[in-house]
């Protein structure tokens, strides 16, 4: 299990997580915002994997070699 820290949110917000965990039947609000934080992670990490920025020289190569094979004129 992992090691755990504490974090501090505003009142108001947490005070909604608890309401719409009350309203999902969910009985640990804790529990219910580690699962939040860890989806909205998640979210981001794959947003950020699928960004591949390419150099300059990187297309080139790329359209080099697409030409090559006859995909470019």
């Amino acid at each position: 299990m992992d090691e755990k820290v504490g974090i501090n949110i505003p009142k108001s917000l947490y005070s909604r997580i608890a309401r719409l965990a009350d309203e999902l039947d969910v009985k640990d609000v804790n529990v219910f915002i580690v699962d939040l934080l860890r989806e909205a992670v998640s979210k981001y990490e794959e947003e950020l994997s699928s960004s591949i920025v390419l150099s300059e020289d990187e297309v080139e190569k790329i359209r080099e070699r697409l030409r090559s094979l006859g995909y470019l004129d």
